[in-house]
């Protein structure tokens, strides 16, 4: 045991390449050698999760890809906050990861919930100039200073990656049987969560995974998120997402007034305690 604990320090803390590599082989070997040491490999990956270095984060997520599927039960619902701040990445490569790990993750209803949750929780940027505008629409707000892209490329970027995935999986899910995901998200207000990071106005790449998300929620004729884009945007904007086959062209470029209007949809949730 202290051997497995002494190598994951040395992959989640060195700053050299080189021996967080190697570290990363020598814990992916021991179960290879002796079964006994599953357990303690996959609970030294999900610890590295949380490390400071992103290199080491994703070298966990790449294990953790393999290791999981040889363990006979679901991991704590520890590994999904940090699994879910890793999409601040903008790599394709390392998002990809991500996505893959998350996929396996929802075949385990223990946490199936609390990852979707933890998802559409990631794309509210909070503190941000975004909520103080949408706030003063509604009544109430709060004293910030910070622009929307102050309050962080690295949360624009989850938020966008958040609205990419939910995409992934309700398009993985529309024809299925099993429907407990769909059901999930839409209990969780993924209407509202989309609809504020479509009115991201300050990175494009939100509004379009967003709006891609929106229309196949809208293909899958889920009533009540319907009913929420009807009352938000109007019928002729709902038409248009429904309609257009290229996201590429949608009019991603909405109004300040309609891009406030998006976000309020969830902050009014949030004024009320609807929120998860």
């Amino acid at each position: 045991m202290r051997a497995v604990v002494c190598i994951g320090e040395c992959l989640a803390v060195s700053k050299d390449a080189k021996t967080q590599s190697l570290a990363k082989e020598i814990l992916e070997s021991l179960p290879v050698r002796n079964e006994a040491y599953l357990g303690q490999v996959h609970s030294a990956f999900v610890q590295i999760l949380s490390a400071q270095s992103f290199q080491a984060r994703y070298y966990a997520t790449i294990s953790l890809n393999s290791i999981q599927k040889q363990m006979d039960k679901p991991p704590d619902a520890g590994i999904i906050k940090p699994l879910v701040n890793l999409l601040e990445c903008s790599s394709v490569h390392v998002q990809q990861e991500v996505f893959d790990l998350m996929k396996l993750l929802l075949s385990y209803e223990k946490i199936k919930k609390s990852l979707l949750q933890e998802l559409l929780k990631a794309m509210h940027i909070t503190g941000s100039e975004t909520d103080t505008d949408a706030a003063d629409s509604n009544g109430g707000g709060s004293e910030t200073n910070i622009t929307p892209m102050e309050a962080a490329l690295p949360d624009n970027i989850k938020q966008a990656a958040c609205a990419h995935f939910i995409h992934q999986i309700l398009s993985e899910n529309s024809g299925s049987s099993d429907a407990s995901v769909v059901k999930i998200l839409e209990q969780g207000h993924v209407a509202e969560y989309l609809l504020y990071a479509f009115g991201n106005e300050s990175f494009a790449n939100s509004r379009k995974q967003a709006a891609r998300s929106l229309r196949q929620l809208l293909h899958m004729r889920i009533e009540n998120v319907r009913h929420v884009l009807l009352e938000t945007l109007g019928e002729e904007f709902v038409q248009e997402i429904e309609s257009c086959n290229d996201m590429d062209h949608v009019s991603l470029s909405v109004s300040p007034l309609q891009a406030m209007t998006m976000r309020s949809a969830l902050l009014r949730l949030e004024y009320t305690g609807k929120l998860l």
